[in-house]
């Protein structure tokens, strides 16, 4: 079922548009909400907000709008809102570097990080990307979306998008530096 297709039976009260809207669009709205909090937990509570919300206005949408920006958005105000009195803890690139380095250096090099160090220094490296740049690599590879995907979600052009990737994957190489120069 195509976007159209979907408002169109929704519209109608069809309960599968809403069905096929959560099934094509539930990855797209966890990998902005996670992008966006950095927490996976949050990110799940976000994205439920989101579809809630979204459920409520589908059939109101015109038969031609484009349903991955207009949930995109939906999501990134539920995390906003979820996130209302939180700092989202960021780092600079060269922070990030820092960190990385630093708890290589703790650990007695990469060999001896445990999974668990190694998930919380790849949410770090994340925290030091622009919430653009970390929201399109999630998209990508985390949640598997096509750069065209990935640009409609983000309300841009698919060479945009691609800038916004290249320069996070850049990013991403300089505080992961450490850690990958020194190998397994």
């Amino acid at each position: 079922m195509n976007d159209s297709d979907i408002i169109t039976q929704a519209n109608m009260g069809n309960k599968g548009a809403y069905r096929e809207f959560l099934r094509k669009y539930a990855n797209l709205s966890l990998a902005v909400a996670f992008a966006r909090s950095g927490d996976s937990e949050t990110a799940r509570l976000a994205c439920a907000d989101a579809f809630v919300e979204a459920a409520k206005e589908l059939a109101e949408l015109p038969e031609t709008a484009p349903i991955a920006p207009w949930i995109a958005s939906i999501t990134r105000a539920t995390v906003a809102r979820r996130m209302a009195g939180k700092r989202r803890a960021s780092l600079t690139v060269d922070a990030g570097k820092d960190k990385v380095e630093k708890a290589l250096e703790e650990a007695g090099g990469p060999g001896s990080l445990g999974a668990e160090a190694k998930n919380e220094l790849g949410i770090a490296a994340l925290g030091a990307l622009s919430d653009e740049a970390r929201e399109a690599l999630c998209l990508l590879h985390i949640y598997s979306n096509s750069y065209p995907d990935i640009a409609a979600a983000m309300a841009t052009e698919a060479s945009l998008a691609d800038e916004e990737i290249a320069k996070a994957r850049h990013q991403l190489g300089i505080v992961l530096e450490p850690l990958l120069k020194q190998g397994p």
